[in-house]
């Protein structure tokens, strides 16, 4: 998922990925994987999902990490407002 710039920071990601759990959990999913090689996007999942279950270092242009995150639906807090 990628939230154009002009569009982030007004919640619409926190959005799309609620309605991705609420989805998954629909369709009796367990876990998901989350990954991410957009550092600025890394600080807000990390802030949203705590600290990534793997990191990959150096993937990208051999300077830039890419994060992994597993986490069990259950364990996740959707905001129904």
């Amino acid at each position: 998922m990628l939230v154009l710039t002009k569009y982030q920071r007004k919640g619409i990601g926190r959005k799309l990925f609620e309605a991705a759990v609420m989805a998954l959990s629909a369709q009796h999913e367990k876990a998901f994987i989350l990954d991410c090689g957009y550092p600025t996007a890394q600080k807000y999942w990390t802030m949203i999902l705590g600290k990534p279950y793997s990191i990959k270092h150096k993937c990208w242009y051999g300077a830039i990490d890419h994060y992994f995150w597993v986490k069990k639906i259950e364990n996740i807090a959707i905001n129904l407002d």
